[in-house]
């Protein structure tokens, strides 16, 4: 499972982010399922696209199902769809 919390744009959402976050984490754990949680922890070097991307590549790509949850926000310009990460966004 890959959870990812996006950057929360306004102070507003942080706290609520990071409750959701956390509580899909306890989830995780729970039920022994091998959790990686992207965007509460210190940013890292290049941001929380490339521990996404290294999270990525690195799980199996045989065995059972890869769970993603997106936590946050995005933007949309009628074109492109992103999703707002600390540094680069995806899209």
């Amino acid at each position: 499972m890959l959870i990812v919390v996006s950057e929360p744009g306004e102070q507003r959402y942080e706290a609520d982010f990071r409750k959701q976050g956390e509580a899909w984490r306890q989830t995780a754990e729970k039920g022994s399922f091998a959790a990686t949680v992207i965007g509460m922890e210190p940013e890292g070097e290049g941001g929380d696209r490339a521990a996404l991307e290294k999270s990525l590549a690195a799980t199996p790509k045989d065995g059972g199902d890869l769970w993603l949850v997106w936590i946050g926000h995005g933007s949309y310009d009628g074109r492109t769809a992103n999703f707002n990460l600390r540094g680069r966004d995806i899209s």
